[in-house]
């Protein structure tokens, strides 16, 4: 296997990395006289989790088109194979991935939230399993876009009178006592202030990863800004606005 920098992986380096799952998928996806390029420092483990996902999509008749090729090569990813797979929910890699850097969350309620019911004792399992492989990765060889850190008060923020303006809205709507703090409904007033502005979209949400992470980009806003308690996004946006 080819791994950053020319050097070579070993089968041990790399079934390090990936639970065993993700290390026969990484076997079956090519022809066998093909060479595997893994390159651990890059966004190939990412990657790779978000396919198993995909595949799982097929498997379980979620994904539109469901390809009974693609379900097949779940299938044959299980260690347990043939038995038949669990259909499980699970965290996206990305979202574990932040989750994880977040001192202030709980991974399970998190999980929860998203799933909208209790995880069951094999997704617990799972979501821990991937919260262990997502940390190793986040540890050894995660790229420093994927690194985050919330910055402990908002700085000041270079804003357009446009961009002002709309966070001005924008501070008022998550203020009303009548918006239900939760990543659908935060996404929805962030959704009706860029319509009544008509200002692009990353002008809007630039300035608001920028207060809360100091870089232009991030995860789903609406559910990051739900994270955190109403008053403390109300007041770093009066403090960004002012």
């Amino acid at each position: 296997m080819s791994a950053s920098k020319g050097l070579g992986a070993s089968a041990k380096e790399v079934s390090d990395m990936l639970p065993p799952t993700l290390v026969r998928l990484l076997m079956i996806r090519k022809l066998p006289n093909q060479p595997i390029d893994f390159d651990p420092e890059g966004t190939t483990v990412p990657t790779l989790f978000d396919e198993y996902d995909r595949l799982a999509d097929h498997e379980f008749k979620r994904h539109p088109n469901a390809d009974l090729d693609y379900a097949r090569t779940f299938e044959l990813c299980q260690v347990d194979f043939p038995k038949k797979p669990k259909d499980l929910w699970q965290m996206r890699f990305s979202i574990v991935s932040f989750v994880v850097q977040m001192p202030h969350l709980s991974l399970l309620d998190e999980a929860e939230k998203l799933k909208s019911n209790p995880l069951s004792e094999d997704e617990k399992n799972a979501l821990e399993e991937r919260a262990y492989y997502v940390k190793l990765w986040l540890e050894k060889n995660a790229p420093a876009e994927y690194r985050y850190a919330i910055k402990e008060e908002s700085t000041a923020i270079d804003l357009s009178d446009k961009q002002r303006g709309a966070m001005k809205l924008l501070h008022d709507a998550l203020r009303h006592p009548d918006l239900e703090w939760t990543g659908p409904a935060i996404h929805s007033a962030i959704h009706a202030v860029k319509e009544e502005t008509g200002i692009e979209p990353k002008e809007l949400f630039q300035p608001l990863y920028q207060m809360l992470l100091g870089r232009n980009s991030g995860p789903q806003m609406g559910w990051f800004l739900s994270t955190f308690p109403r008053e403390n996004i109300t007041q770093r946006l009066a403090s960004v606005v002012s």
